[in-house]
C-alpha cells in the first residue's frame, strides 16, 4: 500500500485481524475495501487507534462506508457525541445528515490520541449498520469523547475507509479485526 506500512496478523479464534496501518503522514488512512470480502462472517468489526498524533490543527480521523464497492458520500449517516475534560467542560457534537462520522479530533497540532470503535452489521443488509466508540487525549490535560453514528438505510456494505478532515500530517498505529459469535 502507498500510504504506510500493512501487515496481517493472527489473532485467537473469534477475533481476526484483518489490517494493520502504520501512516507515512499522507493524509487517507485506510482507504479500500479492508473487510475484504470477509463483512458477511464477521458479526462485528474493531478498530483500534494507538497514539495517532497530526500536525493540524482541529483534525478529525473521520470515516465513509463503501456500499457495493462505492464510497458512501452522500448525507447517509447521524452521530451524536459527548465530549468532555477533566475540568468539567462538557459539550456534545450531533448531526441528522452527515457526509461522514468521527472516529477521533485533535484540538490541536501534536495532541496524542487513543481510540476504539466497534462496527456492527456490515455485512447485512436486512439490518442498520452503527458504530459506537471512545477516545482518550491528553491536550493540555485529560479530555475523552464516546458516542454512535449510524448509517441511515439497511446495506450491505463492504468497506470502510478512514481519513483525516485536515491537511495534517497523521502518524500512528491502526488496527481492524472481524468479530464472529462462537456459538456455533
Amino acid at each position: 500500500m502507498p500510504f504506510g506500512r500493512t501487515r496481517r496478523c493472527g489473532c485467537q479464534t473469534g477475533l481476526e485481524c484483518l489490517l494493520t496501518v502504520k501512516p507515512d503522514g499522507h493524509g487517507k488512512l485506510i482507504n479500500k475495501h479492508v473487510c475484504q470480502n470477509k463483512q458477511n462472517i464477521y458479526n462485528q468489526h474493531f478498530l483500534t487507534i494507538n497514539n495517532v498524533t497530526s500536525t493540524g490543527t482541529n483534525e478529525s480521523i473521520a470515516v465513509r462506508f463503501y456500499e457495493q464497492g462505492l464510497i458512501r458520500i452522500s448525507n447517509a449517516y447521524e452521530y451524536a457525541f459527548q465530549n468532555g475534560t477533566a475540568g468539567g467542560t462538557f459539550d456534545t457534537s450531533t448531526a441528522t445528515t452527515s457526509t461522514r462520522f468521527f472516529v477521533t479530533r485533535f484540538n490541536d497540532s501534536g495532541d496524542e490520541k487513543n481510540s476504539y470503535a466497534y462496527f456492527y452489521n456490515l455485512g447485512d443488509e436486512e439490518k442498520y449498520s452503527f458504530m459506537t466508540m471512545q477516545s482518550v487525549a491528553d491536550h493540555s490535560g485529560f479530555e475523552f469523547r464516546f458516542g454512535s453514528a449510524v448509517m441511515k438505510r439497511k446495506s450491505l456494505l463492504d468497506g470502510i475507509r478512514l481519513f483525516g478532515t485536515q491537511s495534517g500530517s497523521i502518524s500512528g498505529d491502526f488496527s481492524l479485526y472481524g468479530i464472529r459469535d462462537l456459538d456455533v
